[in-house]
This record gives structure tokens, C-alpha cells and sequence, in this order.
């Protein structure tokens, strides 16, 4: 059975409204699997699974990072068993652990290079849309825009992500 996987269209927010100050060029980041080749116009490259791909070797992957931290927790990742009625929660809870305060370096270092150029995110999961590198895009791509989650305040408390 083939796996079908979205995985060569550049995402990119709307475009960016022209202020007097030099404007940004909006982030671009692909989604692509493990287990396809790499290209020269993925730009940077970064793993996001908190586990190796199964039977892929490290050079074949031509990563630029392995972003550990910024995958699922292992709990998470668990939980969710990419059931199609868990996807809901699944991208709120996600979500929420993007938010924390130790995630923020991170994601802005990978907005940055989104926004200096291309950025693929390399994840092992069969369905591009339904996996946690499909929600750090989202996450990415709308960094500058969205505000808090309102159910994070509920949820965390104290904890929750300020601007």
C-alpha cells in the first residue's frame, strides 16, 4: 500500500503587509518523509520525531539539526497513535507544549531560518497533514501573528506564553 504524503508545496503565511520598516519575507517550510530523498531545495533540514526513523541511515537524511525537543512528547506521541479521532486534542495538546517557555529559542531560530530561506521538516509518520510536523509548521508559519492559546491560560496557568 503507498503512503500518500503531501510533501512539495511550499507553505507560506499571507503575504506580508508592507510597513516603512524592512519587511520580512514570510517563512517557508516544506514537510517531507525520512524515507524520501533528500533535494537541494529543501533547504535546512531538521528531524522532528524524538525517535531515529527505522531503518534510515544518518547520512542519507542530510540533516542540518535534530530537533528533539520541539517533537511530540514521547507521552503525547503515545497517546495520540495517529488515531484520526484523536488529531482535535492532539494539535491542542501539542500546541500547549509548543507554547512553554523552553520551547521559545527554539522556534524562534526556526522561524528565522524559515525566513532566510527554506526549511524542511523531516518526519517518519505516513500522513503529512495528520503528523506533529505538520502542527510545528502551523506553529511556524504563524508565530508572529497568533497570540496566546486562550485554552493554554486555562490549562497552564502562569505557564502560558506571553507577547
Amino acid at each position: 500500500m503507498a503512503a500518500e504524503t503531501r510533501v512539495r508545496q511550499p507553505v507560506v503565511t499571507a503575504s506580508a503587509v508592507p510597513t516603512t520598516k524592512t519587511t520580512q519575507r514570510p517563512p517557508t517550510v516544506y514537510l517531507k518523509r525520512a524515507y524520501e530523498a533528500a533535494a537541494p531545495e529543501d533547504g535546512d533540514r531538521f528531524l522532528v520525531e524524538r525517535l531515529w526513523p527505522r531503518g534510515v541511515k544518518k547520512a542519507r537524511l542530510a540533516l542540518t539539526g535534530w530537533l528533539k525537543d520541539l517533537a511530540p512528547t514521547s507521552q503525547l506521541r503515545k497517546w495520540y497513535g495517529h488515531l484520526p479521532e484523536r488529531w482535535p486534542e492532539f494539535v491542542r495538546l501539542y500546541r500547549n507544549e509548543l507554547a512553554q517557555q523552553d520551547k521559545q529559542s527554539m522556534l524562534a531560530d526556526l522561524t528565522r531560518r524559515a525566513q532566510e530561506g527554506s526549511v524542511t521538516l523531516v518526519f517518519a509518520t505516513r500522513l503529512a497533514e495528520r503528523s506533529g510536523a505538520a502542527v510545528l509548521r502551523d506553529v511556524v508559519l504563524n508565530r508572529d501573528r497568533l497570540g496566546p492559546d486562550p485554552q493554554l491560560n486555562e490549562t497552564r496557568g502562569s505557564h502560558a506564553r506571553s507577547h
